[in-house]
C-alpha cells in the first residue's frame, strides 16, 4: 500500500518548508499584529497539509508489517497536532476559559498522556539503545503536552494570561515540529558518511532537549 512514495515526500518537504518559512515570519514579527496573524494563519494551513500527508506515509508502515515505526509516526502526528490545537484555540477562545476546557479537550489532554506512556514503554522494550533514546524523548515531549494540557483543563484558579501561555507553549512544540526534519536533513546532507539511526536520533533529541530547558 503506498508503495510509491516520491511524490507524497515532495509535498511533504514542500508544505514542510512553508511551514519553516511561515513560522520564523510570525516568530519575528510583532505580535498580535497583521503578519504575524497572516504568517501564523499560513503556518496553521501549512501544518495541518503536513498531517494529511503523513497519514498515507504511517498506513504504509503499518500495511508493511512495520508497526512500531508506524505507532511512532501516529504519536508524531498527535504531537503535531497538540501544537495547531494549543496555537489556535487558545487564540479563539482567550476570552472564555470555561468555552476551552470542553470534554473533548479533557479526553485528548489524558489520550495525550497515555500515548506518551505508550511511546515510553516501547523504548524499555526496544533492544537497540538508539531507539531507546530517541522514543524516550518523543515520549517525554507528549508527557508535557498532556500534562500541561491537563493541568489546564482541571485546575481551579487559572489567572488572565492562560490563552498566553498556552499559545506559548504550542508555539514551542511548533518549533520542535518544523525543525526537527530540516535540522536533521541538513546535517544528513553535510555529513553524509556520519547519516543513520545514530544522527537521526541526536537530531531530533537535540532539539527537544533544547526545548524542555
Amino acid at each position: 500500500m503506498f508503495e510509491n512514495l516520491h511524490y507524497l515526500l515532495s509535498l511533504h518537504g514542500l508544505v514542510g518548508a512553508s511551514a519553516l518559512l511561515s513560522f520564523w515570519i510570525a516568530a519575528t514579527a510583532r505580535k498580535g499584529g497583521k503578519r504575524h496573524i497572516t504568517a501564523g494563519r499560513i503556518y496553521l494551513i501549512s501544518m495541518c497539509l503536513v498531517l494529511i500527508s503523513t497519514i498515507p506515509l504511517i498506513l504504509h508502515f503499518y500495511f508493511g508489517g512495520n508497526i512500531q515505526r508506524s505507532i511512532t509516526l501516529l504519536f508524531l502526528f498527535f504531537v503535531v497536532l497538540s501544537a495547531i490545537i494549543m496555537l489556535f484555540f487558545s487564540i479563539r477562545n482567550k476570552n472564555s476559559l470555561s468555552r476551552h476546557r470542553t470534554i473533548m479537550y479533557k479526553i485528548y489532554a489524558i489520550f495525550m498522556s497515555a500515548f506518551s506512556l505508550l511511546v515510553l514503554y516501547q523504548a524499555w522494550t526496544n533492544p537497540l539503545l538508539v531507539k531507546k533514546i530517541l522514543l524516550v524523548g518523543f515520549a517525554s515531549i507528549g508527557l508535557i503536552i498532556g500534562i500541561s494540557m491537563a493541568q489546564l483543563a482541571w485546575a481551579k484558579k487559572v489567572d488572565k494570561q492562560w490563552w498566553l501561555r498556552q499559545h506559548m507553549n504550542g508555539a514551542m512544540v511548533a518549533f520542535a515540529a518544523t525543525h526537527a526534519s530540516f535540522f536533521g536533513l541538513g546535517l544528513r546532507k553535510l555529513m553524509p558518511a556520519l547519516a543513520g539511526d545514530w544522527m537521526h536520533t541526536v537530531t531530533q533529541v537535540s532539539i527537544l532537549v533544547w526545548l524542555i530547558i
